[in-house]
């Protein structure tokens, strides 16, 4: 027993000295892009944040590096990069004290660099219910217009105007601004009541312009993050039909299928699931005649 706990501590030891280690080599590069500001410099720091990411995803130090990370790129005016780091530091490190700061910088990084003032506004507007007492709250709030809508009617208006009245055709722009909103929103402000709601929407917005991919990795969120939503069952099953009819995976849709129904056997969907996975891959006329043989 006493050499087990021996070797646990060891471990323990050696893991933190690797940690320990890492933040020293990423400290000496801060120090030296600071003195330098070479892009080369800058580059080999990125670097440093991305290996510690990788050998560490655990440490809450993340959340930091991320942002560090995210801040570097705007000096080398890579806006789009530096927003996916700082969601990833949001909705992967969302405990550490860092995120309101990270919220506020990807906002800014939507208002000023990107030209998505809408995108900016629905960060702020999460903002405000997650993080009332954030120390910079105040300009935030500055910074919205009085005659702002709510998300709510922000995102009725955008759904309207997602569709030409004309036509009928979908405004893809539109759509896919529809699912960015939908997704910042809920990442800021992940316990809202009505986000398994609005990700619902938005992944069959993403179904509607066939980003299939996308659906799917909505669909995955309401059931992980929301488990207890009146949502996720329905998303589970939609999880599978999209495998099923627009993607034609049908392996992968049968193993979703499989756990739909495991789930929720006696859900409104379990028949509809039953019966799409007794006829996993058949074409409409393989359908046909198996209904005109009973």
């Amino acid at each position: 027993m006493k050499k087990i706990v021996l070797l646990f501590l060891s471990v323990i030891i050696i893991y933190s000295c690797g940690q320990n280690s890492d933040s020293n080599a990423i400290a000496a590069l801060e120090e030296k892009l600071e003195a330098s500001k070479d892009p080369k410099d800058a580059e080999a720091l990125l670097a440093a944040y991305n290996e510690h990411l990788e050998d560490h995803p655990e440490d809450i130090m993340n959340a930091r590096y991320l942002y560090r990370s995210a801040s570097t790129m705007w000096r080398m005016n890579r806006f789009g990069t530096a927003t996916e780091h700082l969601k990833r530091a949001i909705s992967e490190y969302y405990s550490s004290d860092n995120t309101p700061k990270a919220a506020e910088l990807l906002s800014e990084t939507y208002d000023n660099k990107l030209d998505n003032h809408g995108a900016a506004t629905s960060v702020r507007q999460a903002m405000l219910t997650a993080f009332p007492d954030y120390e910079n709250m105040a300009k935030i709030q500055d910074k919205m217009k009085a005659d702002t809508l709510d998300f709510n009617g922000r995102m009725v208006q955008m759904s309207r105007d997602m569709f030409n009245p004309t036509t009928g055709r979908i405004n893809y722009r539109t759509a896919n601004d529809f699912i960015l909103n939908c997704e910042l929103f809920t990442m800021v402000n992940p316990n809202g009541e009505a986000n398994p709601g609005w990700l619902h929407r938005a992944a069959e917005t993403a179904r509607s312009i066939k980003n299939f991919d996308k659906a799917i990795e909505l669909y995955k969120k309401i059931y992980n993050d929301y488990p207890d939503s009146d949502r996720a069952p329905q998303a589970m099953f939609l999880h599978g039909f999209t495998l099923d009819n627009d993607l034609a995976s049908f392996e992968e849709a049968k193993v979703q299928y499989d756990a739909f129904l495991k789930k929720y056997p006696d859900n409104d969907f379990a028949d509809d699931a039953q019966f799409l996975l007794d006829n996993l891959g058949k074409s409409e006329e393989e359908l046909i005649r198996s209904f005109e043989k009973k």
